[in-house]
């Protein structure tokens, strides 16, 4: 969160760390708990406490097992929820033209394969 309070609504770094397998933690601000599920894909702290963060920090450096488990969870959640497909398919079912992106995409299938 910058100074004068602008946030970004969901941070492209977190994504990006959790395509990778990276296990997280973050502060529980804005859209953050969309991605990162407590405990589960990610760990969440309250804004500004920095001794909660210092203890998520420590209890993962010291469990490489549970930052392997999150890790996964966070990687499994970007591929399933955040994907560039799903962000696609999504808009063009909103927009009433999904079948006709089904249909340009079989068209281009067909073609690569000749």
């Amino acid at each position: 969160m910058a100074d004068d309070g602008d946030r970004d609504g969901l941070p492209n770094v977190l994504m990006e760390a959790q395509s990778q397998s990276l296990a997280c933690i973050a502060s529980n601000v804005s859209a953050v708990s969309e991605l990162i599920e407590d405990g589960r894909t990610g760990l969440l702290v309250m804004p500004d406490d920095a001794a909660a963060l210092a203890g998520k920090i420590g209890e993962l450096a010291a469990d490489p097992a549970r930052r392997k488990e999150l890790g996964r969870a966070g990687a499994a959640k970007v591929r399933a929820e955040f994907s560039f497909e799903d962000g696609i398919e999504s808009l063009a079912g909103r927009f009433g033209i999904a079948s006709q992106l089904e249909s340009e995409a079989q068209c281009v299938s067909h073609s690569m394969h000749r």
